[in-house]
């Protein structure tokens, strides 16, 4: 007698604070699916706008199975990001900004699919692309093929990176559930601590050469907020400022170093950890700040950037620092004076080669 396996369940967790009018236009996305084993779930974090009265009615008529649980007092990004996965009753937790959508109507088909064909691994990162209204917009690629890759804490260094957009990553519940905790509230990387943290414990990491979601939907011809919002209404002062990739690293070495009880073996995987930072996401953000002629943001992140400081959150020897300093003058001195043209053609190519799998 052939057993058919149950179909697999999913819970779409989205955090929620304000912006119910591009929530809206997320669970538009929702209802076009064609496949039907799913939930969304909505922790609403306190939201000031109309949330609380438009969404929970808006699911009531959809007929989409749903959960909707607002916060009794505001719990702030991460703890919020948690509450949303924890509400979640799946085999798999999706996660999805409250301004990012499913790719198309195959999205869930497809990545049952994938997930059951790998054995049901613990951890799935997907690529992205950018939301367009014709559904052409840029893709980006986080994931350079599909790969099943080994749990273990080489696997979680090596690919800590691509847990910083929070949008399509799937946790199997379980997964998460071992994972979970309040300690990194407020990184506002919380999720890469998640991901790092089953990784390392034996999860499974499946690599998925597709596009699940669309970032950054439009309502009315207008995004929510950016970075570049946020850089304008920024205090002019000069201090330093990583663009969070201090909190990125230290919450990924957070979910490493138990799992390597050798203070070397801990402080040598430091340095691949950091300089993979300095070496991409570093120059990257300096070019954007050039381009847009935020030249005060990217002197403060280059501050900000700077080993010393960088690593302060981390116990590290000093040569761990010194280790990185001929990465960061490198990354520094190109992401100032090289011309931003050159760097626009520069920056697909430094992508890519930053997305290579890496040997582990």
């Amino acid at each position: 007698m052939v057993t058919i396996p149950e179909p697999i369940t999913f819970s779409i967790c989205i955090p929620q604070h304000n912006r119910c009018r591009y929530l809206l236009a997320v669970l538009d996305s929702l209802r076009t699916q064609r496949y039907s084993h799913f939930e969304v779930v909505i922790s609403d974090d306190c939201s000031t706008d109309d949330t609380a009265e438009v969404v929970p009615a808006y699911l009531e008529a959809s007929g989409i199975r749903y959960r909707f649980h607002r916060q009794e007092r505001n719990l702030g990004y991460d703890a919020n990001l948690r509450a949303s996965l924890a509400l979640g009753t799946g085999d798999y937790l999706i996660i999805l900004g409250n301004d990012d959508v499913l790719a198309d109507e195959n999205a869930l088909t497809g990545l049952a699919e994938v997930l059951e064909r790998h054995g049901r691994p613990e951890v799935t990162i997907s690529n992205y692309r950018l939301w367009t209204p014709d559904g052409g917009g840029t893709e980006v690629r986080r994931v350079p093929q599909t790969s099943l890759l080994p749990g273990g804490p080489a696997t979680a260094i090596a690919h800590y990176r691509t847990f910083s957009f929070v949008a399509g990553i799937v946790f199997a519940r379980e997964a998460f559930t071992r994972a979970n905790t309040s300690t990194y509230d407020g990184s506002i990387f919380v999720q890469v601590y998640l991901g790092c943290k089953a990784i390392t414990d034996g999860g499974r990491l499946l690599l998925w050469n597709r596009v699940l979601v669309a970032k950054d939907v439009e309502v009315g011809g207008q995004t929510a907020n950016s970075y570049k919002d946020v850089e304008r209404q920024r205090k002019r002062n000069l201090e330093p400022h990583s663009q969070g990739l201090s909190s990125i690293a230290w919450v990924a070495s957070e979910a490493v170093f138990p799992a390597l009880q050798d203070p070397v073996a801990r402080n040598q995987a430091l340095i691949p950890l950091y300089k993979s930072l300095l070496r991409y996401t570093y120059p990257y953000w300096l070019y954007a700040h050039r381009k847009e002629s935020f030249w005060r943001a990217a002197i403060c992140m280059a501050w900000g950037c700077y080993p010393p400081i960088l690593l302060k959150p981390v116990e590290h020897p000093w040569w761990v620092t010194l280790r990185l300093f001929p990465t960061y003058m490198i990354s520094t001195i190109a992401g100032f004076l090289l011309p931003v043209s050159l760097l626009s053609r520069l920056v697909p190519w430094g992508y890519r080669l930053s997305k290579r799998l890496p040997k582990i």
